[in-house]
């Protein structure tokens, strides 16, 4: 069942943990230029598009903050990234 649902997200807001790992504060990365944390090409869940999605669907004035990422390994074993930006 969680697969199922895990599967919908990845086709609807599927990404790689590379575009998700991006750090664009212009403060850290000159002229906005994006910084990656990692390579990898493992398909994820971007949740910040699962998140805005949510906010547009309800209407929400003010997004809430989310995870990067959603990556499910098994149906018992679920990672979620989270970047910290470099200061």
């Amino acid at each position: 069942m969680l697969a199922g649902i895990y599967q919908q997200m990845l086709d609807e807001f599927g990404d790689t943990l590379e575009q998700t790992s991006e750090d664009s504060d212009e403060k850290v990365t000159p002229k906005g230029r994006g910084v990656f944390m990692t390579s990898s090409q493992k398909k994820v869940v971007n949740f910040d598009k699962f998140k805005e999605s949510i906010a547009a669907k309800f209407a929400l004035s003010n997004s809430p903050n989310s995870c990067d990422a959603l990556y499910m390994q098994a149906e018992d074993e679920w990672f979620f990234k989270v970047n910290i930006g470099l200061q």
